[in-house]
């Protein structure tokens, strides 16, 4: 009699934990899915981290660079940083009306003047994004641009 009342105890048991692990993993997935609102457009070329946190994915960094780079002026660069060779990752945001905000230089050119022209040539870039989304929210932007 003590055995069987033990297993019903145990089963009982086994039961409540699975059902506690069961709806601790419905609250996390409904959680999760509550940042994005639905209101709020989301298509194969902006992916959504947060409620009013995106990120472009519509063009490659290295294609947005690209258009950075035809901006580029060198005659804007100190003649002595003139000869700077390599790859240069830039991070912006842009938001609801596509003004970029928040540039910033990830990779270390060493050279002010470069990287003065390469924000000035960022606000000149047109990146289209037809989504509806929240005025505070805003898309983060990665970009590779090749010297």
């Amino acid at each position: 009699m003590n055995c069987n009342i033990l297993n019903i105890f145990k089963m009982e048991h086994n039961r409540i934990i699975t059902c506690t692990v069961l709806i601790v993993l419905l609250a996390f997935g409904m959680f999760s899915f509550v940042g994005c609102k639905t209101k709020q457009a989301t298509s194969e070329d902006i992916k959504c981290i947060n409620e009013n946190h995106y990120f472009y994915t519509g063009a490659s960094p290295e294609e947005i660079g690209k258009q950075i780079y035809k901006n580029f002026l060198w005659s804007n660069v100190n003649v002595s940083d003139r000869e700077f060779k390599g790859k240069v990752y830039v991070r912006f945001f842009m938001n609801y009306k596509n003004e970029f905000s928040d540039i910033t230089i990830l990779t270390k050119t060493n050279s002010l003047s470069i990287d003065a022209e390469l924000m000035r040539c960022v606000k000149l870039i047109k990146i289209r994004q037809d989504h509806k989304i929240d005025k505070e929210a805003k898309i983060e932007v990665i970009a590779t641009v090749t010297f």
